[in-house]
């Protein structure tokens, strides 16, 4: 091993494969906020009814509520790094196709709540294959970090902070060294 190879490995500590997975999330992430800003946007342009935003709301979020907990049980028993490929391909056919019904003229506000909703599906399935993606990827070498969730700051910290550091911040699941648990509320 060269010492270049050793320091490229020591500038992405968790691996290629992480590396690629966050690189992955982070545009999937940034799809989620466009549609989320352009979805509503383009809904006033269709209609100016409360009513009707306020179902294309509920086609937004709907699929958290309906397919979470199904869909957690069918990441687990399929392939994750699949379960996300054909989540995000059916996610970039549906944006296709809303691009195409919109070139054509042909979009109205339930064509829009439909795809808003099949989108949301796709949402959930590439959120926790994403999810319990992490652990797989980063295996035991990263000891703490992986049992960090995507959102956590320490996790975050443990994924782009120094070797020293990583192992100060994740030196202990729930705080400082010698913490037994969780915080506890101070009533």
């Amino acid at each position: 091993m060269t010492t270049s190879t050793a320091t490229a490995r020591r500038d992405i500590p968790l691996g290629r494969p992480f590396g690629a997975h966050l690189g992955a999330v982070g545009l999937a992430n940034l799809a989620d906020g466009v549609v989320q800003i352009g979805v509503p946007l383009l809904a006033v342009t269709l209609t100016r009814s409360p009513l009707l935003m306020g179902v294309l709301t509920a086609a937004v979020w709907l699929p958290w509520l309906v397919c979470g907990i199904p869909a957690g049980m069918l990441v687990d028993r399929w392939d994750r790094r699949r379960t996300m490929l054909v989540a995000l391909g059916l996610r970039a056919v549906l944006l296709g196709g809303a691009a195409a019904v919109a070139l054509t003229d042909r979009l109205t506000i339930w064509v829009l709540v439909g795809l808003a909703l099949g989108y949301g599906i796709t949402e959930v399935f590439t959120d926790l294959a994403a999810a319990a993606q992490v652990p797989a990827l980063v295996g035991r070498a990263a000891g703490p970090c992986a049992a960090r969730t995507p959102g956590s700051w320490r996790w975050s910290r443990c994924a782009t902070g120094s070797s020293a550091h990583r192992s100060r911040a994740c030196s202990s699941r729930w705080g400082p060294r010698g913490s037994s648990g969780p915080p506890r509320p101070s009533w």
